[in-house]
């Protein structure tokens, strides 16, 4: 976002987001909402006992697709993934803190899960993160994929616990999906905060994430120390236009 390699303050930052060359963040996308993995339902092993003459050993005493209820011991809900956007398609990139190159400094990317609004009442285990790229430039590159659980009301650099980070490198590639195996036990209520951090490449690397034009249920965030915004602000406010990030989890209620 910078051409000087000093870092700019907060004072210009504002100027900096809004800038035509150096900043082109997409509307993007979507609804809350978990969404069931294949798989679901099935027959219950005791459906025989008790049944009238004449039934088949194994019928299932609930038409196909019936949802049971998660409190019954028969219940298993199997994985769901946790998305706020209503398409994973990408059709355009969110970038922030580049220089006049598009060459990127440290960005952090994120999206905040309360369970209890995607339907999970109990914990959460966490398998898998998937985000959007839309372009990675300059070969591979390495980034981190952190999970929090938010310890405030209010989605803040200051009030994250970190539950589970892994190391990942992203090819140069185009309009794609990344998925990152990762693993973490989220406590049933919270609220779990996903951060996609990409490290200042000094000028080598260019990375926008993948974002689209749909409606979302809930705002993405950035944050930058380059760009003199230490602190997660949502994409839409404090300046920033607002945009919408590919940016989904999935897990296993428990």
């Amino acid at each position: 976002m910078f051409d000087d390699p000093h870092p700019a303050r907060r004072h210009d930052a504002a100027a900096m987001r809004v800038s035509g060359s150096l900043l082109f963040i997409g509307w993007v996308a979507g609804c809350a909402q978990g969404v069931p993995a294949a798989g679901e339902g099935g027959d219950r092993p005791d459906a025989a006992a008790g049944a009238p003459d004449g039934a088949e050993p194994g019928t299932p005493d609930a038409p196909p697709g019936t949802v049971v209820d998660a409190g019954s011991p028969d219940a298993n809900p199997g994985p769901i993934t946790l998305s706020q956007t209503t398409s994973a398609e990408i059709t355009t990139g969110a970038y922030v803190c580049q220089n006049g190159s598009r060459n990127h400094f440290d960005n952090s990317y994120y999206r905040a899960f309360e369970l209890g609004k995607h339907g999970v009442t109990g914990a959460f285990a966490v398998t898998k993160v998937a985000f959007g790229v839309f372009a990675a430039r300059g070969g591979t590159q390495k980034a981190d994929v952190r999970l929090h659980k938010l310890t405030g009301g209010t989605p803040s650099r200051r009030n994250l616990m970190q539950l589970g980070t892994t190391q990942i490198e992203i090819p140069t590639t185009s309009k794609s999906m990344i998925e990152v195996p990762i693993a973490a036990e989220v406590p049933a209520g919270s609220t779990l905060v996903v951060e996609l951090a990409l490290p200042n490449t000094l000028w080598t690397h260019g990375f926008d994430l993948g974002a689209n034009t749909d409606a979302e249920s809930a705002p993405g965030y950035w944050m930058s120390e380059y760009c003199s915004e230490p602190e997660m602000v949502a994409f839409g406010s404090g300046g920033l236009p607002r945009a919408s990030i590919v940016l989904t989890v999935t897990g296993t209620p428990r």
